[in-house]
């Protein structure tokens, strides 16, 4: 990971220090999120748990559409973008599309 090894050396600490700092960062973000639906983290901005719509898959034999389920993703918005980012997905989602960043 380049931006552990940079880190690592403006910190004059070893790569493998910064790499499980970030894993363990991950590792706290997707707890949070999973019990509260988003989390914001100073300097880094504001990640939310998404619900992409589900969908229409048509059996190319037998053209009967199947209904695809719901799926949760996590998505990450800077804190100056957060309401734009906000307000674009409520567009997206009433025109049917979803865009992912």
């Amino acid at each position: 990971m380049e931006l552990a090894k940079e880190l690592a050396a403006r910190m004059n600490v070893d790569p493998s220090t910064i790499e499980e700092y970030f894993r363990q960062m991950a590792k706290l973000i997707e707890r949070e999120i999973s019990e509260k639906g988003e989390v914001a983290v100073p300097h880094l901005g504001r990640f939310e748990r998404l619900t992409l719509p589900g969908g229409v898959r048509y059996d190319p034999q037998t053209r009967l559409p199947t209904m695809l389920p719901q799926t949760d993703t996590i998505t990450f918005a800077p804190m100056i973008r957060a309401r734009a980012y906000c307000s674009k997905v409520a567009q997206l989602n009433q025109c049917g599309v979803l865009h992912m960043f």
